[in-house]
Formats: C-alpha cells, structure tokens, sequence
C-alpha cells in the first residue's frame, strides 16, 4: 500500500491519499479509494470511494467482432397498398459490422401476419426468404409477393421481420424488426346520366342529370363534386355533396354549353376526407355530342310542288327568251307572250 500527502500553502486544509496496489484479473474491476482530511473546523474525515478500472489482457488478441444485418429500408409497388391487391414487397438488409454474415435467413410476418385471418399474406411462395452469405459491409436486396384481404380495413399494418444468420464460429445470431405497410381504402364510385342526354347544338345550354353512385362498403366523407371541362362551359362549377352512402344515388343537375361541334368531354371531382384524416379526389369523365346549328334556307329560291318556279323565281335559264317587241305583239293578238 501507498500513502500520498498533499497539502497547500495557506490551505486551512490538508488532504492525504491512500492507495494500494492489487492484483485484479482481466476485465473491468472496482477499486477504492480512501480520502482522508482535516476540515476547516479542525474535524478529521475519511471518506472511501470505488472506481470501475478496466484492465486489458496483455498480449491476448481480441476477439472478431459479429456480423449485424439490418433493415436499411424497404419499399412496395404498386403504392398505396389497398384490399384485394396484389403487391411486391422489397426489403434492402445491409450487414453494418466488419464481419461476414453467412447463412441469413428473413421470415417475414412470423407472428400472427402469417395466419390465415391475417389482412396481408404471401402470394405464390412462402414467407421464408435464404441469402448464403452477405459479406462486411454488403447490402441486398430481398424481394417478395403479398396480397391485401380484399375485406381489409384501411390502417397501418405492422409485419414482423426475424432475421438470422451466423457469425464467427458458426455462433447463432437472431434478432426481429418490424415494418408498416399501410393500407388505403379507395372509393368506388359511378358516374352516369339518370336519364337520356339529346344531342346539343353550339351556343345552346343542354342539361347534364348527372347521378354519383357509391358502390363501396363504406361511407365516403365526401364534401363536394366539381364540373370541369375544357371544352364546355359548366353551371353550376361546384356543388355540395355530404357524405355518400353505399347504395344511395345523388343527383347533380348541371348545364353545360359549347363553342364548336364535335364530341365534348368533362370531368366530375369528387372531393372527400380518406381514412388517415387526408384530403383526396375522385374524378372521372363523360362525354356529350354537340352538333353544329342548320344552315338557314333561301325563300328566294323555292321550288313550288310539281316543278314549277314559285313566285319571286325566273326562269329556266336553259329556256331560249324571245324579244320584248315579240311578245308584246303576240300577246296582243292572242297568241301568248312567251
């Protein structure tokens, strides 16, 4: 054991330090210390405190550190997920340690996601994916198929991921993570005409009854539907709509008028609140026939029945016209003008 004194010029207080040496074995070990010291008021305190002291194994080489593979991140096509879907599911794993990983094995959804009540299951193989090796520091890419029930609701869904491989010394490693796959819920609906649209003619309003149907199982928190066209001038542009109930239609009666002849398209937007509190549309078109105004007729130049020129015509111009002079002097002796 060695004792230290140490003490100040002018230090109403004196501090002595007592130490000692002992033989601690390899890894981390605790060791005391003593304080012992005179206060100002002359009292003579001693105070023993514990340090952790990490000792090391002279000349041992350490051991090899143990591969770690992680989820670097992971993506679905097509997106959003929504029931009754078919999906590919991508996983990126990355080993992050300086060791090799062999035999890595991804079970994915191992929990109650692999049952068969589950919302999300595999499609065409099974949930099990192998990799043979994934070196230091290597990333890969792990791919499979999934479906949505088609009776899912529209939520966040968490599927658990087990991974595990072997290090150093074929030693066992596993380790679980989790990924959300989140599904929407899209509105089914119809847009028709309630009843038969005639053809319009330019510069001419013609009705548009218009019926929204929903033909999903849910409610949509609809608030309003839009007209928009770019060929056609809409009134009204909006209306308020409410929420829609599955089965229940809503009429819209709007006009429209067009500039020119032709097929004339427009778009009718739904605006609603999704299931994650989010503002969406749901749009789709119709078409209409507009046909150009008839060309206005002559009266000058009617045909009376029988094929005779009605009044105001002339005359044949292909008939041969005798002299004025002629006619006069046949008209007067009965003979006829012409």
């Amino acid at each position: 054991m060695h004792k230290t004194y140490a003490s100040t010029r002018n230090a109403p207080t004196s501090i002595r330090f007592l130490t000692c040496e002992i033989q601690a074995k390899a890894g981390v070990n605790l060791h005391p210390i003593t304080l012992d010291y005179d206060n100002t008021a002359g009292e003579h305190i001693q105070s023993v405190q514990n340090i952790a002291i990490s000792v090391g194994q002279g000349g041992a080489v350490p051991g090899s550190q143990d591969p770690l593979v992680v989820i670097e991140s992971y993506a679905t096509a097509p997106e959003p997920l929504t029931p009754g879907q078919p999906f590919t599911l991508t996983l990126r794993v990355l080993n992050v340690a300086s060791a090799d990983a062999h035999r890595v094995m991804l079970t994915l959804g191992k929990q109650a996601e692999a049952s068969k009540s589950a919302s999300i299951a595999p499609l065409g193989t099974g949930n099990v994916r192998y990799l043979p090796e994934l070196a230091a520091g290597a990333q890969a890419d792990v791919v499979s198929r999934f479906i949505v029930d088609g009776t899912a609701n529209a939520g966040v869904y968490v599927m658990t991921v087990e991974l595990e491989f072997n290090g150093s010394g074929e030693k066992p490693i596993t380790r679980t993570e989790q990924i959300s796959l989140v599904v929407r819920v899209q509105p089914q609906l119809i847009f028709n005409f309630y009843r038969p649209v005639p053809t319009a003619q330019v510069g001419q309003p013609i009705d548009l009854p218009i019926e929204i149907l929903n033909v999903g199982r849910t409610q949509v928190a609809s608030n309003e539907a839009a007209l928009v066209s770019d060929d056609l001038v809409m009134d009204p542009a909006k209306v308020y709509v409410g929420p829609l109930d599955p089965g229940i239609p809503f009429t819209l009666d709007g006009r429209a008028t067009a500039d020119s002849p032709g097929e004339k398209r427009f778009t009718i937007r739904v605006h609603y609140i999704d299931d994650f509190n989010q503002a969406q549309v749901f749009e789709g078109a119709r078409t209409i026939m507009v046909e150009a105004p008839p060309e206005p007729s002559d009266p000058g130049g009617a045909v009376a029945p029988g094929g005779q020129a009605g009044p105001g015509t002339d005359a044949d111009p292909a008939q041969p016209q005798r002299p004025w002079l002629i006619r006069l002097l046949r008209g007067l002796f009965g003979l006829g003008s012409s």
